[in-house]
This record gives structure tokens, C-alpha cells and sequence, in this order.
């Protein structure tokens, strides 16, 4: 983790109303734009974890029911899961790209990829064709695969220089609004600007400098959900990160939509409903529900607003200038389009996501007198001959959830053991079902034995984007989502 004497200072130049003590417009170089949208390209698991460990245990509301489901996961034992490097991968999800967003000049993504094989890949022909990113993956001989592999010079991403830029590459200037709308700096724009905002010349306004560093990227990061004048709020009244965020109607109609005739995958849920307002108060479910749940944490911000509509902080003006500057401007699409890494696929698919293919590398081998002297990866087969390599060897990614590598891929299904099973409250806080979760969760929601009832429904694809929703913008995320699947006659459940 970066900490603020360690990382760089970005300078950045703000109009600021005196005043009214309130930013006006920020001048920035493309440094400063392109953490700002390095924020969108964050697992939603990550920036749980960054504003938890830089601000203390934020409240739930910041960002509907994801702290809970996150907390879930630190909370659950390790003999839940199916293996070790499962609940890893949930606590600090991996992105697709986050090997090119670690150039941002503040990286809020972690540590870069890693590779990692046998112990016994010189001696065991059979153990020399797998790889894993974890050190926790286990080898089809039984030992751990904790021997890292580095990558040739030609494979890695190295930082750019120049010109060069990670989202808005090759341009030097752009104005930002408090509301974090961005756009290429021009003097027509800021005349505009300022004129739509009342200003009819400058003697109200100053200039202030700021040096943006690691601790200001983290104030940025918590006030995105819940300030609608962030610059201001950040850099000049350096108001509380943790006020209750600013959300439209629609967040509490999400459910209206749910009802259809279901084709398809479905996942099957028992529910139980408080009689009088027809609040759920938990789910019991298996192991597919809660992998549905827990996938969650490995999808990125950027999608979140692409199915969300909603207006939440200022985080709907930065995506949509995300959009136009860097994916309509001849810039890779591919940033806008939720592909998680290969091994986050679930035998149940219910969210509209892609998953990336397994990459295949090779292992390449130097000899001395016959013995193994160095060795290395590379995605490129005809590479490595011409530096000096004496062998390739394919290397095969083994999926981290598998007990060994020996195991067929169809074994790994999901993050949790199978046949478990879990209660979720409404408030997405997952724990394994037993008796002392039934009665903890009974006291601390107050509820009258006689006052629920139960129900059984089954969802699908739209329900669970719909609850995905429900999860990012409220504190009732099963209730907001499934309320409109519920059979009034509980003797009616209800199968959609």
C-alpha cells in the first residue's frame, strides 16, 4: 500500500470563490485526470478495502450494502471457502488491466501480477506445464506452487514517458468542475464555465495551488460517493468523508421491473418476510447465491454506472466524461466493457459480465553443463530463442479455487463449499446458517416469531442485475430488489 511520503505530488490549480470558499474550476494536467478515472476502473471490493484502510471502517452507506458484503467475507472462517486463495482473491480482486493501471501516478490497484509455479518443475516433468498468480495454488504432486516466475522485459508494462498517459495519452491541459465533470482546457470553454456558473469577470475569484498526493487521492476516492462539490469539499472545507450520500427515487424503484416468466439459469432462495410491511428479513440459500453475492466485489466501478441509473456523489459526471474522452475519442472500447479475470467465472452466470481467457505463457529454460541455470516467462514464442533461451515449455494457468491442479476445471465452480449452506440478511451481511446466526440475527432485528412467514422464489439474470443494483445504491438491498416477487398469499409461493 502507497502511503503519502512515498508516492508523488500532483500540483493542481484552483479557481476558487473566496467568498463563498468554493472551487470554481481546477486546472490539471493528465497526471491528475487520469487517477480521477482510475477510480472507475477499481474493483468495488478494492475501494472498500482502500477507505477502510485509510479511514477506519466506513459507514455501509456510502456505498449501499457493499461494506457489509465485503466484512462478510473478512468475517467467514476459511473452512467456508473451497480453498485458501478464495477468500484472498475476494478481499483484494484482481482487474483484467490492472497491470497498465498501475501507471497512474497514484495506483490505488495493489501489488502487480504475479506468477508463481511447483518447487519441483526441474525435476518433475508433470509439474512443469502449470502457473498460478497465487502462492497458495497447489501443485498436482501436492506441494505448494510458491517458486515465482518473473516475466521477460519485453512482457511487462513498463511506465510511459513523454507524452504518454494512461487514460487521455498525448494531452497536456484540462479544466474540472467541483462536480468533477472533465473536459480539454480551452479558452472558450472556461469563458463558458464561468459565465453559466454567473461570473461576469474575475474579481471574485483567486488562484490556490495544491499538491495532490496520496492522502488527497483517498479523500477524493470517499467524497466521489457522497459529496455533490467535491473539489471543494476535498481540497477547501475538508468537510467529514462519511456524510450519508445524495441518491435519486430511482434507487427505491428498482424492483418494479422483477416478475417475468425467468428462462434460463435460475437460482432457487427460501425468504423470509416480516407479515406486516413485507420487509425480507433473510435468505437462506446454497452456495450458488452467495458466489453470485461475492462476485460482486470483483466488478468494477465503471460498470456499476453503466447499469446503474442513479445519481450518487459526483460519480455519474466523472464516468460520463470517462466515456466521452477516453472510449468515443478512438480509445479502447474494452475499458468500458466488464471483463473480470478468467478465474472469477461461476458455475451459475447470472450477471452480464465476460470473462477473459486464460492466458497461456512460456516457461523459458537456460542451461549450463546441463543444468538449469535460469528461467523466465513470455507470452511471445518466437522471443526468446533469439535472446539466448535454450528451451519453451507451455505453461498452463491453474484455476487458484482448485484443491490441485490435477483437478478438471469443471471442479471449479465458485468461492464457498459446496453444499453449504448461508443466511443473507437485507442488508447483504452473509454468514453460514446455524442456530447461533438464526437467533443473532432474530435479537438484533427485534422481530416477533409470529411476525414472519416464508416464502420460496427463484431468480435469474435480470433479477440479479437488478439486485446488483439494489447491493450499490441501498441499505435494503434483498427487500428493494425481490419485495415484487413475494406472493401475497404466502400459500402461494410464488416461482417466477
Amino acid at each position: 500500500m502507497s502511503s503519502d511520503s512515498n508516492t508523488p505530488k500532483i500540483p493542481v490549480k484552483l479557481l476558487v470563490d473566496r467568498q463563498k470558499n468554493k472551487v470554481v474550476l481546477a486546472e490539471a494536467g493528465k497526471d491528475f485526470v487520469d487517477i480521477l478515472f482510475s477510480f472507475l476502473t477499481l474493483p468495488l471490493g478494492t475501494i472498500v478495502r482502500q477507505l477502510e484502510d485509510h479511514h477506519g471502517k466506513p459507514q455501509p452507506t456510502i456505498i449501499g450494502c457493499l461494506a457489509n458484503l465485503y466484512g462478510s467475507v473478512v468475517d467467514m472462517g476459511i473452512d467456508n471457502f473451497s480453498t485458501e486463495v478464495c477468500k484472498e482473491m475476494l478481499l483484494r480482486p484482481r482487474s483484467v488491466n490492472e497491470d497498465r493501471f498501475r501507471r497512474v501516478k497514484v495506483n490505488l490497484h495493489g501489488d502487480a501480477t504475479r506468477y508463481f509455479m511447483c518447487p519441483m518443475f526441474d525435476d518433475k516433468s508433470s509439474c512443469s506445464k502449470w502457473y498460478s498468480n497465487y502462492s497458495t495454488s497447489r501443485c498436482s504432486c501436492g506441494k505448494l506452487m510458491d517458486v515465482e516466475i518473473g516475466l521477460l522485459e519485453d512482457d511487462k508494462v513498463t511506465d510511459l514517458v513523454g507524452d504518454g498517459g494512461v487514460f487521455v495519452s498525448g494531452q497536456t491541459g484540462f479544466i474540472i468542475t467541483d462536480c468533477l465533470n472533465v473536459h480539454l482546457n480551452s479558452v472558450g470553454l472556461v469563458l463558458s464555465t464561468l459565465k453559466g456558473l454567473g461570473y461576469a469577470d474575475l474579481s471574485e475569484l483567486g488562484t490556490l495551488v495544491i499538491d495532490v498526493g496520496f492522502k488527497e487521492v483517498m479523500t477524493l476516492l470517499g467524497c466521489l460517493f457522497t459529496s455533490d462539490s467535491t473539489l471543494t469539499d476535498v481540497f477547501l472545507r475538508k468537510q467529514s468523508l462519511y456524510r450519508v450520500p445524495r441518491m435519486n427515487a430511482a434507487a427505491y424503484r428498482l424492483g418494479q421491473g422483477c416478475g417475468n416468466k425467468i428462462s434460463g439459469e435460475v437460482i432457487a432462495l427460501t425468504v423470509f418476510v416480516k407479515k406486516q410491511d413485507r420487509k425480507i428479513l433473510c435468505f437462506e440459500c446454497g452456495e450458488d447465491f452467495i458466489d453470485l453475492l461475492f462476485t460482486f466485489l470483483a466488478v468494477p466501478l465503471d460498470y456499476a454506472c453503466q447499469i446503474c441509473c442513479f445519481n450518487l456523489g459526483n460519480v455519474d459526471p466523472l464516468w460520463r466524461s470517462f466515456d466521452y474522452l477516453c472510449c468515443n475519442k478512438g480509445r479502447e472500447k474494452s475499458t468500458l466493457k466488464c471483463m473480470l479475470p478468467w478465474y472469477y467465472r461461476c458455475q451459475n452466470e447470472l450477471l452480464y459480465v465476460a470473462y477473459q481467457q486464460a492466458p497461456i505463457y512460456y516457461r523459458c529454460i537456460s542451461y549450463t553443463s546441463g543444468k538449469f541455470t535460469r528461467y523466465s516467462l513470455t507470452s511471445d514464442i518466437n522471443k526468446p530463442l533469439v535472446y539466448g533461451w535454450d528451451k519453451l515449455v507451455p505453461m498452463i494457468s491453474v484455476d487458484p479455487r482448485l484443491k490441485n491442479s490435477s483437478e478438471s476445471m469443471a471442479a471449479s465452480s465458485g468461492f464457498v463449499k459446496r453444499n453449504g449452506r448461508f443466511m443473507v440478511s437485507d442488508d447483504l451481511t452473509v454468514t453460514p446458517l446455524n442456530s447461533s446466526s438464526t437467533t443473532f440475527l432474530l435479537k438484533k432485528l427485534q422481530v416477533h416469531l409470529d411476525d414472519f412467514e416464508e416464502q420460496a422464489i427463484s431468480i435469474g439474470k435480470n433479477e440479479a442485475a437488478t439486485l446488483f443494483r439494489a447491493s450499490f445504491l441501498t441499505s435494503s438491498a434483498l427487500t428493494t430488489a425481490f419485495r415484487s416477487l413475494l406472493a401475497k398469499n404466502p400459500k402461494q409461493n410464488r416461482r417466477v
